[in-house]
């Protein structure tokens, strides 16, 4: 964020002749403060008071102004070109079969999130492609943005397309990657090619488009231009007086907290916390903790009854979601916990459990499930050794707290101090294996409690399809 020099160059006459106006509003920033404070579910004891200096004279830099984020969509970008299909560079087989029968979404979170084989009576041709698929909804998905879901490459082998080679694949091989499928030779090409995704997927970009003419950033810019398209009509009944259902509820009350923060926030605290938010990104944590389908390390914590909660013994009844939050001090943690304890019966419908973990003490985290009357459990990590375990722990940065400051001693123990775990929320199969993550290093955004049933129930889909019926050919 571009910031510039406060006025702090004024002669002193005309310091001295604002001085009575700045010791008025002394008091009215102080209240300001507090206000901000108790927006954010904070104590006003909480607050670490400015220097007399910095309350006299403002702050020492006033950053440029940022918008405040609105519920209404954005315009649409401009519409870029369908990709081009060059079909005789693609990997096909008999009767122009793509991805050896696999059902492309069910590569996908919102598919399965598992390699699987599509079913010979549902069927979508596309660009003269014939692809199969284990479910109708993961054919309509399909339909509905094919450029999101066919393969990258024309269906070879990535790792062999950046070294200008055209390799068949393994199915069960493969990476979902910003949302575009990449597929293998084996698991070893998968496992050399994350360990420079960048730069093998230049080389391979530019390896494709000699091959093929055919441009995988065309293909990546083509889906998410639908994406957004789709998104825009779905969201469009917010901006309706007459309808004012959100297509996504729990966004829509996280903006009203974070734009009522913005109004009424002073303009320092509001930079410090971008920062920290910035801050809190640059760790790339969402890059570099556990990933879909990665094994989660099993767990014993407290819960707020006075007994243990075992994830191996929850996984045994069914699949499990897991929600990391900061506190009960945070208001962006209590809507959204309220928003999923409020779809409990579909939950409970799709034999999944919730599991709720914060680095609260038991006794801050039988608070939280009190106030905001939850019936799953909620669970204290203390240290955030699990959070650590998932690669999600953070300090909170230096910029937040020495703004405002809480009592993480009271909140989480003197050990853990002010460590705080990503918002993030997974989906863990009864394999142990992730099957579905939301991950975020901004704490305002949270996973949508339909999005989680969403991929629950494509889930289900997926394995209630008959071996005898996947394995046709």
């Amino acid at each position: 964020m571009s910031t510039h020099t406060n006025q702090s160059h004024l002669s002193q006459s005309q310091s001295q002749s604002q001085s009575h106006s700045h010791s008025q509003s002394k008091s009215q920033t102080r209240g300001t403060f507090r206000w901000t404070l108790r927006l954010l579910g904070i104590s006003a004891s909480c607050l670490v008071p400015m220097t007399a200096a910095a309350l006299a004279q403002g702050t020492a830099t006033e950053p440029a102004p940022t918008s405040a984020p609105t519920s209404a969509p954005a315009a649409a970008s401009p519409a870029p070109a369908p990709p081009k299909v060059n079909l005789k560079e693609h990997n096909l087989g008999k009767k122009s079969l793509a991805i050896q029968g696999y059902d492309p979404v069910a590569y996908h979170p919102e598919g399965g999130n598992k390699p699987t084989k599509g079913l010979d009576t549902i069927t979508v041709t596309h660009e003269g492609e014939v692809y199969r698929f284990a479910t109708q909804t993961n054919a309509d998905a399909f339909k509905a943005n094919p450029a999101k879901y066919t393969p990258t490459y024309g269906g070879w082998c990535a790792w062999a397309v950046a070294k200008n080679k055209k390799v068949e694949i393994d199915p069960k091989a493969y990476s979902v990657e910003n949302g575009q499928l990449y597929l293998f030779y084996s698991g070893d090409q998968v496992e050399d090619w994350n360990k420079s995704p960048d730069t093998y997927r230049r080389k391979a970009d530019t390896a494709w488009l000699k091959i093929s003419n055919e441009s995988r950033v065309a293909q990546d810019a083509y889906a998410k231009h639908v994406e957004e398209a789709a998104k825009m009509k779905a969201e469009a009944p917010m901006a309706t007086p007459t309808n004012p259902v959100a297509a996504k509820p729990l966004a829509a009350e996280l903006t009203k907290i974070r734009d009522n923060f913005n109004a009424k926030a002073p303009e320092e605290i509001k930079v410090a916390f971008e920062q920290g938010i910035k801050d809190v990104d640059a760790l790339n944590l969402s890059k570099t903790g556990l990933q879909i389908g990665q094994t989660v390390p099993d767990f014993t914590l407290p819960n707020t009854e006075g007994g243990n909660t075992t994830l191996a013994t929850e996984l045994a009844k069914g699949p499990v979601v897991v929600t990391f939050y900061r506190g009960g001090w945070c208001p962006y943690c209590n809507v959204q916990l309220k928003a999923m304890d409020s779809k409990i019966k579909e939950f409970d419908a799709l034999g999944t459990r919730i599991l709720a973990i914060s680095p609260q003490l038991s006794h801050a985290s039988l608070t939280t499930k009190k106030n905001d009357v939850l019936t799953f459990p909620v669970l204290s990590d203390v240290n955030n050794k699990v959070a650590t375990s998932f690669g999600i722990a953070y300090e909170m940065p230096k910029v937040v707290t020495d703004k405002i400051q809480l009592d993480f001693a009271d909140y989480n123990g003197s050990v853990n101090g002010a460590k705080l775990p990503l918002a993030a929320t997974y989906i863990i199969g009864t394999d142990g294996k992730i099957a579905w993550s939301y991950v975020k290093s901004d704490y305002r955004e949270r996973a949508e409690p339909d999005d989680i049933l969403a991929a629950l129930r494509a889930m289900k889909a997926a394995a209630t399809t008959t071996p005898a019926a996947a394995a046709k050919p």
